[in-house]
């Protein structure tokens, strides 16, 4: 279940429009405002065949929305690299984004490293990559997100206190748990459930799958941008995680209702 605390919708609330401090309660009004933002977004990238303004609001925003919680204290720095290691949810727009965002020399670098790296996790299921098969993000260059400015929203918040708990969860596959923080998940929760409401709301292919998977397809399906934006879904064959579908829930779903009505079944 997300970590975010949905509020009564009533009252005023935060400016969506502004980033959403994870640090404050976020309303399920909240919610509502930053779906129906999003879903603006989404039909601005339609009319202009152009997934950009979708995603340079939703990377923005979260920004905006980081700044509120840069005092809290942790214990990433530039180099480290343990988390790179983990399963990688992703949606469509997400993994498009960042292939959109590599130059063409390393878009070309990226789809032998990510066949390489398929070629040793596809078919690995959610548990085993965790404990098991865990190689590198194929985007690492020197220990350095090579898609840094367009990593996804699950990159942007995992987040720890403990390097070292990182190296044995990660590297280790040790079962002592990621050290992560509230707010950044609640953070994570907030962008990935509204964009998920304004991609259904759209007609576009919403669900997140696998990181090395998807990447793969983006790389390798020509038109793939102008295919995603007319409602085709492309990254179907991809490995998707366990968890249940966000809008199956009451919660979720009746944020869903109040943005928009009834969700398509």
């Amino acid at each position: 279940m997300p970590t975010i605390g949905i509020k009564s919708s009533l009252g005023t609330g935060q400016d969506a429009a502004r980033g959403l401090n994870p640090a404050r309660p976020i309303s399920g009004f909240d919610m509502v405002a930053l779906m129906r933002l999003l879903a603006d977004k989404a039909q601005a990238s339609i009319r202009h065949r152009s997934i950009d303004p979708l995603m340079e609001f939703v990377y923005s925003s979260m920004t905006e929305g980081a700044r509120h919680i840069e005092h809290v204290p942790i214990d990433c720095r530039q180099g480290c690299s343990f988390c790179c290691r983990a399963w990688v949810d992703a949606s469509p727009p997400e993994v498009l984004f960042a292939v959109k965002c590599m130059p063409a020399e390393q878009r070309d670098r990226a789809r032998q490293s990510v066949e390489e790296a398929c070629g040793i996790t596809s078919g690995i299921d959610f548990a085993d990559r965790g404990r098991k098969v865990n190689p590198p993000c194929p985007l690492l260059e020197n220990n350095l997100c090579g898609v840094y400015g367009a990593r996804p929203v699950n990159c942007r918040t995992t987040v720890s206190t403990n390097v070292e708990l990182c190296k044995a969860t990660f590297v280790d596959g040790l079962p002592d748990g990621f050290p992560g923080l509230r707010v950044w998940m609640t953070l994570r929760d907030s962008y990935s459930s509204a964009l998920e409401g304004a991609l259904i709301y759209s007609g576009l292919a919403y669900r997140a799958r696998e990181w090395n998977e998807s990447l793969r397809i983006a790389l390798n399906t020509p038109g793939a941008e102008e295919r995603w934006l007319h409602g085709q879904d492309d990254f179907a064959s991809a490995q998707s995680s366990p968890a249940p579908a966000i809008f199956d829930t009451p919660m979720w779903r009746s944020i869903y209702e109040q943005a928009f009505g009834v969700p398509p079944s």
